[in-house]
């Protein structure tokens, strides 16, 4: 039997490699409509408590970020389905795919990326009483995650070139050579990595301080876990979306890096990125609409005024009213009443049973009281008994 000429095998591997690639094509296109899917279903169920609570409010920085990150992110996903699963579109050697080249290639994860972790960041830092050292490695991390992936994205793009369709052949979308620089895609999920495990460090750290708050200042009544909810439900659902979106975040950063190092050169890697993607949309937009509803369930709880802004506009109001009438926070400012409430007196802090008078308190604008709950201080927080 005669054996296989150079030539037939030459073309059995070249058209093995074209059956991948469309294998990994129709792959990639079915992750990238069902995450697009999966974003409609999560605004359309969201939808309602949207218009409410942030639709309503006035045009801000997080606002825009929200609506950036969320609409724009599925904008993009969808664009990105109707081109590479189309077999019409003629991606020659043409400024057009060129610059599809190049759109594609900066707005993936880059974008959703630098929308989501901005949302976060502002409220980290408020988290923090807007400690000048978290301002500092707040930007350190996000410039230098924010630059390396510039500059590597750049680098991957340009080493690459858009080839012609082959003709006869069921190949959607547009081809490209094989990408260079693969360490360098490598170097930039592992400093996601780390980056992210630096924000939820941060994130625990802040949680397991609020937990330590100590009923009646004794040695052995720590608050519990499961109190921290009704005691102060802002927080809670700040620390936890925060947590939980992090996890989900590292998850998914975790994800590409091992998709680049399994399926290097292969088309099938944009299935893990548009994962990633939908990941930074969901979990940054439902942080802002889950910590807003609690400011508005709070809102609605004590009679506060009618208007009620995002956490960052909530200190910058509470520094400029400059209105001090009581610089101490005891027992005296309590009347008998059928709420518990932490008050902190010359260090200590103690628990009564009353209705706190807002007006005696320091800073007396009630945005303030709302403002110390949201920034997780520990000390000044109000629960119903009934």
């Amino acid at each position: 039997m005669a054996s296989a000429s150079p030539s037939d095998a030459a073309a059995a591997a070249e058209l093995q490699r074209l059956v991948q690639a469309i294998q990994d094509t129709h792959v990639s296109n079915i992750c990238t409509a069902a995450a697009a899917a999966w974003l409609s279903y999560d605004i359309l169920l969201t939808f309602r408590q949207e218009v409410s609570l942030v639709w309503s409010a006035r045009w801000t920085t997080p606002k825009l970020l929200y609506f950036l990150v969320r609409y724009y992110t599925l904008v993009s996903l969808l664009l990105t389905v109707a081109v590479n699963s189309s077999h019409e579109v003629s991606f020659t050697l043409t400024t057009g795919a060129v610059r599809w080249r190049w759109y594609n290639g900066f707005n993936g994860t880059l974008t959703s990326a630098v929308f989501g972790e901005a949302m976060f960041l502002m409220r980290l830092y408020a988290a923090y009483q807007r400690s000048t050292a978290i301002l500092i490695v707040i930007i350190i991390l996000f410039l230098a995650e924010f630059v390396i992936g510039t500059v590597t994205a750049a680098l991957v793009v340009s080493s690459f070139h858009v080839v012609p369709r082959p003709p006869n052949y069921p190949l959607p979308g547009c081809l490209f050579t094989p990408p260079k620089h693969v360490n360098l895609s490598l170097m930039v999920w592992a400093v996601a990595m780390g980056v992210t495990c630096v924000y939820f460090l941060l994130i625990l750290y802040k949680f397991a301080r609020n937990l330590s708050v100590r009923k009646n200042a004794g040695p052995s009544n720590v608050v519990p876990i499961w109190e921290l909810q009704r005691i102060s439900p802002v927080v809670f659902s700040f620390l936890r979306d925060s947590a939980f979106y992090f996890f989900l975040v590292f998850i998914g950063n975790t994800m590409n890096l091992v998709f680049e190092l399994v399926f290097a050169g292969r088309a099938i890697i944009p299935m893990g990125t548009v994962w990633l993607m939908v990941i930074y949309a969901l979990s940054a937009s439902r942080l802002c609409l889950n910590t807003r509803g609690s400011l508005h369930r709070r809102r609605s709880e004590y009679e506060l005024e009618s208007g009620w802004h995002d956490i960052i506009e909530l200190q910058d109001r509470s520094r400029s009213s400059g209105q001090r009438t009581n610089t101490n926070i005891s027992a005296a400012n309590i009347t008998p009443g059928s709420t518990l409430i932490f008050a902190k007196s010359e260090g200590r802090v103690s628990l009564h049973r009353g209705a706190m008078d807002l007006d005696a308190l320091e800073y007396t604008q009630r945005d303030y009281f709302r403002t110390w709950e949201y920034e997780v201080e520990p000390w000044t927080v109000l629960f119903p008994t009934y």
